[in-house]
């Protein structure tokens, strides 16, 4: 779905983001959490706004590797309460 120009927030390709991740070991086994945001300085070039999060954990279990993320991208087209959404990646070099 193509946002309309009058609703396109994207000044620019300035994506800027970051990622955390924290590992254990949970009953003798290495167990993570993480996540990360991204988002573009559309708004007034200082503020990162149209996130998108990704969150996650994972563990080994009986030998293999299992993780569970959760993730949103679904962002509002412009900066008001608009219904139009699916609008993430809505800058041309995508």
């Amino acid at each position: 779905m193509a946002c309309d120009d009058s609703l396109d927030t994207k000044l620019g390709n300035h994506i800027a983001g970051f990622d955390f991740k924290y590992g254990v070991m949970l009953f003798e086994q290495p167990f993570s959490l993480y996540g990360q945001r991204l988002g573009e300085d559309a708004a007034d070039f200082y503020r990162v706004t149209d996130n998108a999060n990704l969150f996650g954990m994972s563990i080994y279990l009986l030998g293999s590797k299992v993780c569970i993320e959760a993730s949103d991208t679904n962002v509002v087209c412009d900066n008001s309460s608009s219904d139009v959404k699916n609008c993430y990646y809505e800058h041309g070099t995508y």
